[in-house]
């Protein structure tokens, strides 16, 4: 990769997104050299505010399977005294090793990390499930020092973040409208969500009928529009 040289914390943060890592923060300017670093980048100019030293961050690395996520992860966590939450579906499942890039006891040099084999691969995960088990395990641990997120599951990380609702499902509601729609049509029930939550009709196309039932189940069960859950704005919770 051809070198930059990097003059603001801002261009560093976003030349590491554009090489594949995702950071919500950076320590400081001796760890964002390590980053800059590993993926082929030249710091310019020292950047971090010494006064923020003795601040606790969240730090979310994300990205592809195999792009070296992890050893990242324990290098900044080693660098900042930080402990490590996975954000790797496969990875919170016990024997789920090949294919998955979980790194051995051995390898974790000694960092704490949580949510790694935690399920037997028998049980079910729901994103619900990982959202309230993360956010007890980093807001517990973000009292007393930092916390490094990574894995390679989006939605995880987002759940984690952002003001994500997960509405209950209910499998009564669900089948009715299933059987609604092999009666009138797919068009009928996205006429009806077009009605309930025009926002919701106009994001999700009528052949798009999973979604349109799920729309239309959780509109149901919460008496609220579809989009009343989805995440707003400015609302994340870190």
């Amino acid at each position: 990769m051809k070198k930059n040289t990097i003059k603001s914390k801002e261009l560093i943060e976003q030349a590491l997104r554009e090489t594949g890592y995702s950071t919500s923060d950076v320590y400081d300017d001796k760890m964002l050299s390590h980053l800059a670093e590993d993926v082929g980048l030249e710091m310019g100019l020292s950047l971090w505010d010494s006064k923020r030293a003795d601040v606790n961050h969240l730090i979310v690395i994300g990205g592809a399977t195999a792009t070296g996520k992890s050893d990242l992860a324990i290098e900044v966590a080693k660098e900042i005294g930080a402990e490590i939450v996975n954000a790797d579906s496969m990875q919170l499942y016990i024997g789920m090793d090949i294919g998955t890039a979980k790194l051995k006891n051995v390898d974790r040099r000694n960092i704490p990390h949580h949510l790694i084999d935690v399920m037997k691969p028998s049980e079910d995960a729901t994103v619900s499930w990982y959202q309230e088990s993360a956010r007890k395990i980093i807001d517990e641990l973000i009292k007393v020092k930092s916390v490094v997120v990574v894995g390679g599951t989006g939605l995880y990380i987002k759940a984690i973040l952002d003001d994500l609702n997960f509405p209950d499902t209910d499998l009564e509601i669900r089948s009715r409208l299933q059987t609604e729609s092999e009666a009138f049509g797919s068009k009928a029930l996205h006429d009806r969500l077009e009605k309930l939550d025009p926002a919701a009709a106009a994001a999700i196309p009528m052949q798009n009928l999973r979604r349109v039932i799920r729309a239309l189940e959780v509109i149901e069960l919460t008496g609220k529009p579809f989009t009343a859950n989805l995440p707003k704005e400015g609302s994340s919770r870190y």
